[in-house]
């Protein structure tokens, strides 16, 4: 009896800030659900790239989303690696803040490959592929 009072006092001890606690982390969880892309929304995704490239002044050559590799899962996947290759141009400054903010973005991304070319005129050109974690 002894030891099922002591976990019973426990219990009541570490549920004080239950409350708290769950409403904190619905919050984290809504948070990091806004920050997945939506496969099917091909518009908004790649709207996302126009906007990082009038945010930074960089000249976007070229934006593909690529198609997802089949789950080798049987159940369906919660999260899944939106494929992207990117091509942009311009000054050395605008490409770096370019991928500081597609680093530090509003979605999770992961890089693949990265290319960095300089040509006659001092432009830099950047080529990538990315991964965007989103949902099916």
């Amino acid at each position: 009896k002894s030891k099922e009072a002591s976990e019973t006092l426990a219990n009541i001890r570490n549920s004080e800030k239950l409350v708290e606690q769950t409403a904190a982390m619905q919050a984290a969880t809504a948070e990091l659900n806004n920050r997945l892309m939506e496969v099917g929304k091909l518009g908004d995704n790649l709207q996302y790239f126009y906007r990082m490239e009038s945010d930074t002044g960089v000249k976007l050559l070229d934006v593909r989303q690529g198609g997802l590799k089949p789950s080798t899962k049987k159940e369906k996947a919660t999260f899944v690696g939106i494929p992207y290759s990117v091509s942009v141009q311009g000054t050395f400054p605008q490409v770096l803040n370019f991928l500081g903010r597609l680093q530090k973005g509003a979605h999770f991304c992961r890089f693949i490959a990265v290319t960095l070319s300089k040509n006659a005129q001092d432009q830099v050109s950047l080529t990538m592929n990315v991964e965007i974690l989103g949902v099916p």
